[in-house]
């Protein structure tokens, strides 16, 4: 036992998450004290923004879904992957932590579907909801604006959406 927490710990250093994932749910699934301990949970946490910073939001979901963070991360990063999955994003992310400060403005990924921070965090947070959920409608309509993938935030929302970045036909030619 404590060699696969030697081991975990090893693989959670070396942003090795498939092999600390695997001997998490190998050997460590009755070892929730361990499991749970800052130690393990701070290189979690660390190793989710790192690979979020990379680009690898994949990886960051599954980090987040078998080291339990939501428990761990205060609503708005939860809020955060919760609304985009993995199509999150660093800078996404940190726009989203940053509701809550008063001496910050608005991210302008926000800003530029018309957020404005003149609202509680949670209110921004359901008028983005509202936004992304109207967006998908939109995708399916034979009258679909294609200016509307000009903004960042949308255009990523689309590739996800169509599954671009795993198709055959899109970024993986």
């Amino acid at each position: 036992m404590e060699t696969a927490k030697k081991l975990l710990i090893r693989y959670l250093v070396q942003e090795n998450f498939d092999k600390a994932i695997e001997i998490k749910e190998e050997f460590l699934q009755d070892q929730e004290e361990f499991l749970n301990s800052e130690k393990v949970i701070d290189l979690a946490k660390e190793g989710f923004i790192k690979q979020l910073k990379k680009g690898y939001a994949n990886d960051v979901i599954e980090v987040y879904k078998h080291f339990n963070l939501n428990k761990y991360f205060n609503y708005l990063e939860n809020s955060a992957v919760e609304i985009f999955g993995n199509f999150l994003t660093f800078e996404i992310f940190e726009e989203i932590r940053s509701l809550d400060d008063s001496d910050t403005e608005i991210g302008k990924n926000l800003k530029e579907l018309g957020l404005e921070k003149n609202k509680k965090p949670e209110n921004i947070l359901e008028d983005l909801k509202d936004i992304l959920n109207k967006t998908k409608k939109d995708f399916m309509a034979e009258d679909f604006d294609l200016a509307t993938l000009n903004k960042k935030i949308i255009k990523d929302f689309f590739k996800n959406f169509i599954r671009y970045e795993a198709s055959s036909w899109g970024a993986n030619r």
